[in-house]
């Protein structure tokens, strides 16, 4: 009798063991679906499926159905769960193509997401608002709409799909993202406006694709360590970065890659940290604008790559707040500046160095001399 008892025991504990491990392995595949009348729905010609409309359930898990009346579920509506309060837990059916704009819209708690592996478009503000922390997307997806995850506040880590061309405005305000993997091929070519806006990411790899960054694409992020790291790869293609977009940064020390041709105003102002803007050999790029650098209060050193023709002014003076640095040593590396604005380098030290090639020391000793901000007691070394 003993004996029975206790393998009814081992047999109970076996059993518990094993709806706990189920539990804990609960996948899109053996999650119950959800029942289709609680969705307004309809067919979508163009994508070939059922569109769901509206979700009209109060479920925190749901799982949507593969198929309604024997027909695919391609397609989530605009708005579809947009300010549900309750979901927290999304699995989605591989037959899932599209999510459109707004389509999880302030669902606050939703914290986990199981992707469709077809996944080929998200819409704008898709996910805005909602309580995910992290984001694995799959390499279908090949479009991701204007600020698609922005202001998700949990959000810590992301990797993106290898098949996306640009980012825009897409995590905007995502205070607590540290970790980002760019897509990995070479038609990703842009981190369009706002992009990683007001984020804390601690090291930044722009891929080698990467031609373009737009305006405030990078701005007022700070790491929780306060120093961040901006990596250009050696083979970089970068050819342009906008007004703004590395503003409110981090960073103490940055090398812009030769391949790059033009930079914006205030593109690193008030870069708190930034104590050196170094340029790699040969930099295509001609002309520093206004304020490049301007309220960088622990800048020291800068250089002036080789074919650089033109200075514009106030370059680390902030004339907004009447503030400038206090840079120790200018680099000037090539002979072709034709343009020095008055006020171009008022905040150099006085006691600052500038080293200028030895054939052109007497060309730029010349035209400093001339300039508002020169004086006496700073040195111009020939090198």
């Amino acid at each position: 009798m003993k004996k029975r008892i206790i393998n009814f025991c081992v047999v109970l504990a076996v059993l518990f063991t094993c709806c706990i491990a189920c539990k804990i392995t609960v996948s899109a595949a053996n999650a119950a679906e959800t029942p289709a009348d609680q969705f307004l729905y309809k067919y979508n010609s163009t994508y070939q499926g059922i569109e769901l409309i509206k979700y009209y359930g109060k479920e925190e898990s749901v799982n949507i159905p593969a198929e309604i009346e024997g027909t695919p579920v391609t397609v989530i509506g605009v708005g579809c769960f947009s300010k549900n309060k309750n979901l927290k837990e999304l699995f989605m059916p591989n037959t899932v193509t599209v999510i459109r704009t707004k389509a999880f819209y302030e669902c606050s708690e939703l914290e986990n997401i199981s992707w469709s592996e077809n996944l080929k478009n998200i819409g704008k503000q898709a996910f805005s608002y909602c309580n995910i922390k992290s984001v694995f997307m799959p390499d279908s997806l090949t479009f991701l709409g204007d600020e698609a995850f922005t202001d998700c506040q949990a959000l810590e880590e992301v990797t993106c799909s290898n098949n996306l061309t640009e980012l825009n405005g897409t995590f905007l305000r995502c205070r607590n993202l540290k970790i980002v993997q760019f897509p990995n091929s070479p038609q990703f070519t842009r981190i369009g406006r706002g992009a990683f806006s007001g984020c804390t990411i601690e090291k930044i790899e722009i891929p080698a694709s990467v031609t373009e960054i737009c305006e405030y694409s990078f701005s007022s992020s700070v790491a929780d360590s306060n120093v961040m790291e901006l990596i250009f790869p050696k083979d970089s293609k970068l050819k342009k970065i906008e007004d703004y977009a590395f503003k409110y940064c981090s960073f103490n020390k940055v090398t812009l890659p030769a391949s790059l041709e033009e930079i914006g105003r205030e593109v690193f102002s008030h870069t708190t940290e930034l104590k050196k803007i170094l340029f790699e050999k040969n930099a295509k790029i001609k002309e520093i604008p206004a304020c490049a650098f301007a309220g960088c209060m622990l800048l020291e050193e800068v250089d002036i790559p080789e074919n650089i023709t033109k200075i514009d002014a106030d370059l680390f003076y902030d004339s907004n707040h009447g503030i400038y640095n206090k840079v120790k040593k200018i680099n000037i590396k090539g002979g072709k500046i034709k343009k020095i604005a008055k006020m171009a380098f008022k905040g150099l030290a006085k006691n600052g160095k500038i080293t200028v090639p030895k054939k052109y020391k007497k060309k730029y000793t010349k035209m400093f001399k001339k300039q508002k901000w020169y004086k006496k007691s700073m040195k111009i070394k020939a090198v």
